[in-house]
């Protein structure tokens, strides 16, 4: 897991990059690096994730949730096949992440 530069565009904006494997052993982590951007529009960097497990599935809808509540922008790049599916196995998608609406 790598905290990347500021974006470009908007320069209260970070981007992280998430590890490979978001399970349940990732989630504390992926959960404090979460956390230390409250307060400023996010980009999660999902092109080294191969797997996203129900715990860090659950970190990044909270994240979502409360990003949208305090008016900042939680935004994904680089969601990986995998990713994707897994969202879809888990019976959601990408979008209820960034917008923090799960239904």
């Amino acid at each position: 897991m790598t905290d990347g530069d500021a974006h470009p565009d908007n320069s209260t904006a970070a981007d992280l990059t998430l590890p490979a494997r978001l399970d349940t052993a990732a989630a504390p982590d992926v959960l404090a690096l979460i956390s230390a951007h409250q307060g400023r529009d996010l980009c999660l960097d999902f092109g080294q994730v191969t797997m996203l497990g129900a715990r860090c599935l659950q970190v990044l809808l909270n994240a979502g949730h409360h990003w949208t509540a305090a008016g900042h922008s939680l935004s994904m790049s680089n969601i990986t096949p995998e990713t994707d599916k897994a969202f879809l196995e888990f019976g959601t998608t990408a979008n209820a992440v960034t917008t923090g609406k799960t239904s």
